[in-house]
């Protein structure tokens, strides 16, 4: 692969929880093999119309393919956070392999920011969206961690987990899902974007009458799986 994809493969290794597609979070998706003809190309090369989320497109020799955990005719996303190598092994359909670049594009977990808003929001992407709404994050320390220690415990479908406030301008999710007293806080929502608005559903609603103040990793999966 050329030096210059793989120098960038490997720039900014620090991971960070604020998404900034095009500062911070670099992402490639990459074709081994250089037969136009077959349905992998033809899927790959479908990509750029059908997904919107800042990726570059590179197509090198098949002979990298297994350094890459692939083989010919493989297409593997690389990028600087979370899991930095991810191989495609679905149909080859240029659709579903957009959906697939659409999941991986942002932080499996993250702090709400306005790219990242523009992102889930978009839905075209077939995200889910657990987010915890919370302002003192002082008080609320056990709380964060449980919730991200959910996250990382959590990595099937298409789910990824936001950390979110009510109070600054970019904190949409809160008017979204009208809360707006912070003595109300913290709240656990799962969010499902849609052409018509977006189903919400609370943690207040799952069985058991789960207390966000005490929430714990594996009520962040329940819910997750519940969802």
């Amino acid at each position: 692969m050329d030096k210059n994809h793989e120098a960038n493969r490997k720039a900014h290794e620090e991971d960070s929880h604020e998404y900034h597609p095009h500062e911070d979070h670099y992402k490639t998706l990459v074709h081994f093999g250089e037969d136009r003809h077959t349905l992998s190309f033809k899927a790959f090369e479908q990509t750029p119309w059908l997904n919107h989320d800042s990726y570059e497109h590179v197509v090198t020799g098949a002979e990298c393919a297994a350094d890459y955990g692939t083989t010919a005719g493989g297409n593997i996303i690389l990028k600087n956070f979370d899991n930095k190598q991810t191989v495609y092994k679905k149909e080859l359909d240029g659709v579903k392999m957009a959906k697939w670049m659409s999941y991986h594009s942002v932080p499996h977990f993250s702090h709400m920011n306005e790219d990242l808003s523009h992102s889930l929001f978009d839905e075209t992407r077939g995200r889910h969206i657990m987010v915890l709404l919370t302002e003192d994050t002082k008080k609320d320390e056990h709380v964060i961690k449980a919730f991200k220690n959910g996250a990382d415990n959590f990595n099937n479908g298409d789910l990824v987990f936001v950390q979110s406030g009510i109070s600054n301008k970019h904190d949409h999710m809160g008017s979204l899902l009208g809360v707006t007293e912070v003595s109300s806080l913290p709240q656990v929502w799962v969010v499902t974007p849609t052409s018509y608005g977006s189903i919400k559903y609370p943690l207040s609603n799952l069985a058991g009458n789960i207390d966000p103040h005490q929430l714990t990793a594996e009520n962040v999966v329940h819910f997750a799986n519940e969802f």
